[in-house]
């Protein structure tokens, strides 16, 4: 897909088809990891905020 989600496609040469093989499932993968860094980032954040609620009770 192009940068407006419009699918678009391109001849492979054979002699490329293992590399472009390889480099498509390198983006899934990194678009997998990338979303799961972005679910443990929130996570964190949410705990970050229960822990400073915590400490601000617990100085009370």
């Amino acid at each position: 897909m192009d940068k407006t989600g419009q699918v678009w496609r391109k001849l492979c040469p054979p002699d490329q088809l293992p590399l472009v093989s390889l480099a498509i499932a390198r983006h899934q993968k990194l678009r997998l990891l990338l979303n799961q860094k972005e679910s443990i980032d929130r996570r964190l954040q949410q705990l970050a905020q229960t822990l400073t609620v915590l400490r601000g009770r617990l100085r009370a």
